[in-house]
């Protein structure tokens, strides 16, 4: 039998308002409050509300129908902030026993972590995070891009964690991912490999005793062509649910359920980002106030530290590629989102007790 394992991920961090120069010093509110209001809110709306529905009707039409989600802490701020109602519905979701919470670092930081130590403290976090607001405690880590498979998997093991959902799986193994792998750690910890969804071709002939399909949550509420996606999903749930030789499982379920592969799998999956020097020194001056703010405080300042960690801050610094749509290429956009980030860095840093402190000799860079 070949098990369907769905694991569905969300995430927005917070955006920047227009945090200039002679701001610096005078205002610590680098996150535009009603813009992200506006946003998250308008997402609720037509993104986050209507998938959270569809899931749960589906959960309620087929007994059988499972699957794994991954919240990140910024998300499920604003949404408690702006759409409660929205967080209720996921609340909802996790409460039938069938929906597996994903962990992973609070602020989706692991592509551009800062040190291991930050990136521990922020997982530590955000499963009691999704403890606090959703009651289930997440077994399995999953949701984003890894360099060093081995490291936090052995980390993993040692805080109980039971697996991780390694998103496209080391390079190369897309067409062995029918089963799941172990990490080289003391117990071998299960490592479940994802695929991207197609659900119009996947499943004609079942591949194996493991298929595992990572989506954002936001597409099942999107419309491809004029043709709702959510209408096509539900679709292919009634027919994967009828079928006797395929059914859902959770992360865990997938892993007691089924037998591991035979090989082993890589170091890790190597970064498809390229760092140019606007992304390179706003991470080395971001990591210098590590020592500062990174030590797992609760105050406003190591919140605010935790948020400029997000790699979708770096993302906005990429240079775009030729092909790009004309808006993407604008040479001023990575410009712009470095020079913001540096004032809410400048500003962090005279927030400290002591003045800011120069990059580690020790301290990682991120992968070239």
């Amino acid at each position: 039998m070949t098990l369907v394992c769905l694991c569905f991920r969300a995430h927005r961090a917070w955006r920047f308002r227009d945090y200039n120069y002679f701001d610096v010093g005078r205002r610590h509110d680098y996150f535009g409050l009603e813009e992200n209001r506006r946003r998250v809110e308008r997402l609720a709306s037509h993104r986050y509300g209507p998938a959270a529905r569809l899931l749960s009707t589906l959960l309620e039409r087929h007994p059988g129908f499972a699957f794994a989600l991954g919240l990140s802490s910024p998300l499920i701020d604003q949404l408690q902030a702006f759409a409660p109602d929205v967080v209720a519905g996921f609340r909802g979701l996790f409460r039938t026993g069938r929906v597996e919470p994903l962990a992973s670092t609070s602020h989706r930081s692991l592509a551009w972590t800062v040190s291991p130590r930050e990136s521990e403290r922020q997982i530590l976090r955000h499963r009691d995070h999704l403890r606090e607001a959703f009651g289930k405690t997440a077994a399995f880590f999953g949701g984003e891009p890894m360099t060093d498979l081995p490291t936090l998997a052995a980390f993993l093991e040692t805080h109980d964690f039971r697996g991780i959902v390694l998103e496209g799986g080391p390079a190369g193994e897309d067409a062995d991912a029918s089963a799941w792998r172990r990490a080289p750690t003391a117990r071998g910890l299960p490592l479940l490999m994802t695929r991207p969804p197609r659900f119009d071709r996947r499943l004609a002939e079942p591949p194996g005793s493991v298929l595992c399909l990572s989506m954002d949550v936001e597409v099942l509420a999107a419309s491809d062509a004029g043709a709702g996606l959510s209408a096509a999903f539900a679709d292919w749930v009634g027919a994967i649910s009828g079928r006797r030789d395929v059914s859902f499982a959770t992360p865990s379920e997938a892993v007691e359920r089924s037998r591991p592969g035979d090989r082993s799998p890589g170091a890790g999956v190597p970064s498809a980002r390229a760092t140019n020097e606007l992304q390179r020194d706003a991470w080395e001056r971001l990591a210098s106030l590590e020592p500062a703010f990174g030590d797992g405080g609760a105050g406003p300042e190591a919140e605010d530290f935790r948020r400029l960690t997000s790699a979708d801050h770096f993302e906005r610094m990429a240079l775009r590629p030729a092909g790009s749509s004309p808006a993407s290429r604008d040479p001023d956009v990575p410009y712009e989102a470095y020079m913001v980030f540096r004032h809410a860095l400048e500003d962090l840093g005279r927030r400290q007790i002591s003045p800011l402190r120069p990059l580690e000799s020790g301290a990682r860079q991120p992968a070239v």
